[in-house]
């Protein structure tokens, strides 16, 4: 947690995009609500990530930008006028909400979801009732039983009344910090 441009969300993708490259993970990003994972609104997530072009520098030159299909981001590369001219056919990252994992329990599986990107999991306007349980149990059907996967909780709001904290069992650690 820490104020506004800090890099707390373009560093953990790039740790995702390096470890896709090198061991094959899939990260996830999840947002609380499925409209902050709409194409409109994550139409810029990558774009520090563009303009240094880590992409090419992550992909050896293989690509040179990002798009996402069905909650999915994918490489590719594009032209000067910026029309895809070539698909990776695998996906780096798979984006979800809070609200979808009644949803993924049953259908959705990923062996290599060892990463897993909650962006702005305190909000400003306030916590969900069942926001922790939602997150729990999207978490339980990414890593299943694996003992290696990393979860990032990223926030710009630091609020050390955020019920996260009891959630999490760090209260008195959020209260000290």
């Amino acid at each position: 947690m820490s104020e506004r441009s800090e890099g707390k969300t373009t560093n953990p993708l790039l740790v995702v995009m390096i470890m896709n490259k090198i061991y094959g993970t899939i990260g996830h990003y999840i947002r609380n609500r499925p409209d902050m994972i709409t194409p409109k609104s994550l139409k810029d997530l990558f774009k520090t990530i563009l303009e240094y072009h880590y992409i090419e520098k992550i992909t050896d030159g293989q690509y040179n930008n990002v798009f996402d299909y069905g909650k999915r981001w994918y490489y590719c590369n594009t032209d000067e006028t910026g029309r895809i001219t070539e698909k990776c056919p695998d996906h780096f990252m798979f984006c979800c909400s809070l609200p979808e994992s009644d949803y993924l329990k049953s259908s959705y599986n990923c062996p290599k979801g060892d990463l897993i990107i909650f962006d702005e999991f305190i909000m400003t306007d306030g916590y969900g009732y069942s926001d922790f349980i939602h997150f729990s149990d999207i978490c339980k059907t990414i890593i299943r039983d694996r003992i290696c996967p990393v979860i990032f909780m990223l926030s710009n709001s630091v609020d050390v009344s955020s019920p996260w904290f009891d959630e999490l069992c760090i209260r008195d650690e959020a209260n000290t910090i």
